[in-house]
């Protein structure tokens, strides 16, 4: 490749991100949802070392959150489910990622000389933090936010597994289109899948704790696990079951009760104890991030030799 062609460029971006996993109301690859929708911030730096192929590193701040308040309990069985379960989760990640990108267009006469459309795809690595919050238990919307990792809501560490690491590997893979705009600027939309190895993006992915473990267990967990009796949702809207308020059924027969070691009276619905149902699955999560960038290429504007007259 002529020296001339190699360049380097910087740029950022902005977008959102799609989460994928226990709490998403759909799971598969092409899912529109915007559920959960939360926002992308990016800065790159590339170098284009060959007329088809360049290397990316970035960072990037990227949420993702869900909620079960948003299944409709009406419509079926499993979204029924996942209303009585409760769950809700937010996740502020810091993402740090190198890539290499394959361009359908090649760039072998200077940048001057690219082409005015040309889609990509790309792949590589990242490392993100994985710290899930949600908000305090009974307190709806104006509840703060509690970290998840250290509670250990599924026994990690306890009998129940290990726990999860607060920093992940994952592995991103998409497609783009960039768009020559100046003579040193591009900008580019694209969709990037972040494939990942943990099924604890939403701390949600194993088995409820045993009510055995409850009088003793730290009483944050325990609620923070099971919210099957909780009274509100994460917005502060009041829970019903089949237009009934939870509130009225605790005390009937789909409920049971605990004391707890602040003395406390915790509910939880019959057959959401460890080995009965599942608090999630085993497949891992990941997110789709859909961004623009801008980019500007960074060097001397000669396209090469001049011809002579």
């Amino acid at each position: 490749m002529p020296k001339r062609s190699k360049y380097f460029s910087v740029g950022g971006g902005i977008g959102y991100n799609n989460y994928f996993g226990d709490l998403a109301p759909a799971s598969g690859l092409g899912s529109t949802s915007f559920n959960g929708a939360n926002l992308y911030i990016g800065a790159t730096g590339e170098y284009r070392f060959h007329p088809n192929f360049s290397v990316r590193a970035g960072m990037a701040l990227s949420g993702i959150s869900a909620s079960d308040a948003k299944a409709d309990p009406t419509k079926d069985a499993n979204s029924l489910g996942r209303y009585q379960r409760n769950l809700s989760f937010r996740n502020d990640m810091i993402e740090a990622s190198g890539m290499i990108t394959a361009n359908l267009f090649p760039v072998n006469r200077g940048f001057l000389k690219r082409a005015p459309i040309n889609p990509y795809a790309f792949v590589g690595i990242n490392l993100f933090t994985n710290n899930p919050k949600a908000r305090e238990y009974g307190k709806g919307s104006t509840g703060k936010y509690v970290a998840l990792h250290d509670l250990k809501t599924e026994g990690q560490g306890l009998g129940g597994g290990t726990a999860y690491k607060t920093i992940q590997l994952g592995m991103p893979l998409g497609v783009g289109v960039k768009f020559y705009i100046t003579r040193k600027i591009d900008v580019s939309f694209e969709l990037g899948y972040r494939f990942t190895f943990t099924n604890y993006l939403d701390d949600v992915g194993g088995s409820y704790l045993d009510p055995s473990t409850y009088a003793a267990a730290d009483p944050t967990t325990v609620r923070m696990s099971n919210r099957t009796g909780e009274t509100v949702d994460v917005y502060g809207n009041t829970r019903k079951i089949g237009g009934v308020e939870v509130k009225s059924l605790l005390e009937g027969s789909n409920y049971a009760k605990a004391t707890l070691k602040d003395g406390s009276t915790f509910y939880y619905q019959k057959g959401t104890e460890k080995g009965q149902a599942p608090r999630g699955g085993p497949s891992p999560d990941y997110w789709l991030t859909s961004a623009f960038h801008i980019h500007y290429i960074l060097g001397s504007s000669r396209g090469g030799p001049r011809r002579r007259r």
